[in-house]
């Protein structure tokens, strides 16, 4: 092969990767009847981000970005898979990378926060921007690609001249054949638009096992989690875990970890997160890692870590009260003393048609059971937080709390969206 036309692929398949990434966050989107750009939007930083902010919060231009933005991914993503008018799309593409690096731009208007790929003015943002620009300059739509198809067909609809000299067999055969190979070659990318599509769906439309993993009582499925995890454990792992000091680890530490006061418990101001007890993970579309994380959190690791977090200075351990039984042993066999705070998380996300709130009464008991069990402190879940007063039902957060109060322990609420929070300011539920 031809240096030149070597280069020609490689740059063509440059194209058809960027525009494989365009499409599947396209199609994630689209096939997403939750997605909004909303918190995206809100979260907005530098300069910009009140003109960003400010889009967020008129419901009419945020439903035109949503539009805008997941049609556009879709677009920019065929024209560049498919090399189809693909200047345009390469335009387009650059266009709005560059809305996307202006809202979060990398680099000193939020100390201590990173976003997925970014590197302090250099981000993935930028990276696929620089490698647009540079693929302007080289037909490869014309090269591989339906443009190349489209100029072919423009010039077939110019007739040669024979000058009174018929075209041979051969000749004939000759040129349909030529025209055919040019006519696979510029198709290629076609077959794995396909690969493309599967995959989204595959993120978006089947319930992968983390997702069955949810926090979910009343299906059970943490819960099964957890029994497995109970049952799982090499008894003679635990034994020689018993009493151990973790010296090697903890020989850097420096002075002793800050507390803080949650209502009347003393907490560290570092707090150790439980998801991963439960069987949740924040892994997007990564649907092999909660089989992963099965497989690898036995009792004896969860054990250890905890004690390695207590040998280190942190005292509160945060996580789902279904994970109550590891914790009954945890205490009762005498590894530590950790604190638990309860995430009374109250929604069922066992049906097809996403979460919903669980039995009202079987939400208190498991709050109940989790006081009962030694929980020394209590939040309500963000996305049961969420829904409650989204579909206004604050009085059940009342009730929830007042247990929680009832008991003398300190309890607050989370929340995933904003006017979660500005709700609940309002309703004078702050804590």
């Amino acid at each position: 092969m031809a240096p030149k036309k070597a280069g020609m692929v490689l740059l063509t398949i440059l194209r058809a990767a960027i525009g494989w990434h365009f499409l599947y966050e396209g199609f994630a989107k689209l096939l997403d009847p939750e997605w909004t750009a909303a918190g995206y939007l809100e979260s907005a930083t530098g300069t910009l981000a009140p003109v960003f902010r400010s889009l967020a919060a008129n419901d009419s231009l945020l439903a035109a970005v949503n539009i805008l933005n997941t049609w556009g991914l879709l677009l920019i993503g065929l024209g560049l898979f498919l090399g189809l008018f693909t200047r345009i799309a390469q335009m387009a593409g650059i266009l709005l990378l560059l809305l996307y690096y202006l809202s979060h731009p990398p680099l000193f208007t939020e100390p201590g926060f990173f976003r997925e790929g970014s590197y302090f003015i250099i981000s993935k943002d930028v990276l696929e921007m620089l490698a647009l620009v540079a693929l302007m300059f080289f037909p490869t739509g014309k090269f591989l690609g339906l443009d190349g198809l489209l100029e072919s067909a423009r010039k077939l609809t110019v007739h040669r001249m024979d000058h009174g000299v018929p075209d041979t067999t051969e000749t004939k055969t000759g040129i349909n054949g030529i025209r055919r190979r040019e006519m696979l070659r510029h198709l290629a990318t076609i077959p794995f638009l396909g690969a493309v599509v599967y995959g989204a769906i595959r993120r978006t439309g089947m319930a992968s096992v983390e997702e069955q993993n949810l926090v979910d009582s009343a299906s059970g499925a943490t819960a099964r989690f957890v029994r497995q995890i109970m049952a799982g454990s090499s008894a003679e792992m635990l034994k020689d875990l018993k009493g151990k000091q973790f010296t090697d680890e903890t020989a850097l530490i420096r002075g002793k970890l800050p507390t803080g006061m949650l209502g009347n418990m003393e907490t560290s101001k570092l707090i150790l997160g439980g998801n991963l007890l439960s069987g949740y993970v924040h892994s997007r579309d990564l649907i092999y890692v909660s089989t992963l994380v099965l497989n690898y959190h036995q009792k004896d690791r969860i054990f250890r870590t905890l004690m390695l977090a207590e040998q280190s200075g942190i005292n509160t351990l945060l996580s789902n009260p279904v994970v109550m039984p590891l914790m009954e042993e945890y205490w009762k066999e005498g590894y530590g003393k950790i604190q638990f705070i309860s995430d009374m998380a109250g929604l069922d996300y066992s049906g097809p048609d996403g979460p919903r709130a669980m039995d009202f009464g079987a939400y208190q008991d498991l709050v109940k059971n989790a006081i009962d069990k030694g929980a020394t402190s209590g939040y309500i879940q963000g996305e049961t937080a969420d829904y409650y007063i989204e579909h206004n039902e604050p009085e059940k957060l009342v009730k929830v709390m007042d247990i929680v109060r009832n008991a003398g322990l300190p309890v607050g609420i989370g929340a995933h969206k904003i006017e979660t929070v500005k709700r609940c300011v309002e309703l004078g539920l702050e804590h």
